[in-house]
């Protein structure tokens, strides 16, 4: 791997504790169990935060001139979500991010405007009449994580699935991947609960084969062979960040079109097979959004409709 010497944990932390908030260069990982304010959805965020690079997002702030930060570190924006059919005691210590920084959950805030203030982004919400009720507002704090890849570790967690024929390129071992998100607002109706944070972002060492670790990791997590070729590939073309829902869960889970592009329309259903309620993903040019809550699929498509 290019320039070990800055490779190790210490030099990785340092740098992670050193990155900037900035709109020009927007900032999933663990971290994102905070955009969840219900418990429920927290552990399925602890899905993308096991699968570190799947969708990890991270800034990773280098010495030197921009040109050689460039040369070292390769950026993906995350412009799109896919569902993961994964059980998430599955998800082995080898993709266990750790949390550098933050991971509180949201701190409440009297409007808009010192929400905005709190995320350095004005949050875009429905207008008014969409949603029954005026939203109160809170905001997490931002959160940064990190996963050193261990080669011996994912070829154990390969064995444990089950999976013989998947190899792990013997560069990757002791590669960074360092992950940031936030701040997040969340906008609480009551019905419905809307979330916002700027567009996500992967970052990985130079000539990291990011797809493939998608496929390693994809197996890793029980999904079959075939899926994870399939989300590997579309993940090479289009690079996506994944929402998890346990296997022997009921749900309908669709692509939808919405203004700014594709999304994700997601249902699910108690043991009972009753509806719990909907959610909807998807992505502006700047910003990922999450609205879900107790609330109908036309409730759902008209909050999503309403952010340009």
């Amino acid at each position: 791997m290019e320039n070990n010497n800055l490779m190790n944990d210490d030099w990785v932390d340092r740098q992670l504790a050193s990155l900037p908030v900035s709109d020009k260069e927007p900032n999933v990982a663990r971290g994102l169990a905070i955009l969840a304010a219900r418990e429920r959805h927290r552990h399925r965020w602890a899905l993308v935060a096991a699968t570190a690079s799947v969708s990890c997002v991270a800034l990773l702030a280098l010495p030197g001139t921009k040109a050689f930060a460039q040369r070292v570190w390769e950026s993906l924006f995350l412009k799109r979500a896919e569902v993961v059919r994964v059980n998430f005691e599955d998800v082995p210590q080898a993709l266990s991010a750790d949390i550098l920084r933050g991971g509180a959950g949201p701190e409440g805030v009297r409007d808009i405007d010192e929400a905005e203030r709190k995320a350095g982004f004005r949050p875009v919400i429905p207008r008014a009449g969409i949603l029954s009720s005026s939203p109160s507002f809170s905001v997490t704090e931002t959160l940064e994580a990190r996963l050193i890849l261990r080669r011996a570790d994912l070829l154990k967690a390969l064995r444990k699935a089950g999976v013989s024929n998947v190899d792990v390129p013997a560069a990757w071992d002791g590669a960074p991947i360092g992950a940031r998100v936030g701040p997040v607002v969340v906008a609480d109706y009551g019905q419905a609960t809307l979330l916002q944070c700027r567009t996500i972002m992967l970052v990985v060492p130079s000539g990291f084969d990011s797809a493939r670790f998608v496929q390693v990791a994809l197996r890793i997590l029980g999904v079959q062979d075939r899926e994870a070729r399939r989300m590997s590939e579309k993940f090479a073309a289009n690079p996506a960040w994944f929402w998890g829902i346990p296997r022997d869960r009921q749900a309908t889970i669709q692509e939808v079109s919405l203004p700014s592009g594709p999304g994700v329309y997601i249902e699910e259903f108690d043991t009972h097979g009753a509806r719990e309620g909907a959610v909807v993903i998807w992505n502006t040019a700047d910003r990922t959004y999450l609205v879900g809550g107790r609330i109908s699929r036309e409730l759902a498509m008209a909050v999503a409709h309403a952010i340009p």
